[in-house]
């Protein structure tokens, strides 16, 4: 991450699916603590090129623990802290 990142309300990018009616992710890392990470799923039904927004606080903390906070401008896990990025589709956010 970087400072300026702390000033804006999120990010967003550009994803074209594969026509499944799964989901991809996004995991963080925060502050380079694996056991801090953040995820969000996005559908990647169409195969058409969509544009996704994401606000901070739409990351969701996956584990547990004294760090695991919302992440945001106000928060005191900053989205400059964030120091990996996972791209994939996870097994357990497909069809059930």
């Amino acid at each position: 991450g970087k400072p300026e990142w702390d000033e804006a309300a999120g990010f967003s990018f550009l994803v074209r699916g594969d026509g499944s009616r799964s989901f991809g992710g996004l995991e963080f890392i925060y502050d380079d603590d694996y056991a801090v990470r953040y995820d969000f799923m996005f559908p990647i039904e169409s195969k058409e090129w969509t544009k996704v927004t994401v606000a901070w606080d739409d990351l969701v903390p996956v584990l547990p623990g004294p760090r695991s906070k919302p992440l945001g401008k106000d928060s005191p896990n900053r989205p400059s802290k964030l120091s990996s990025l996972w791209i994939g589709k996870w097994w357990y956010w497909g069809e059930y």
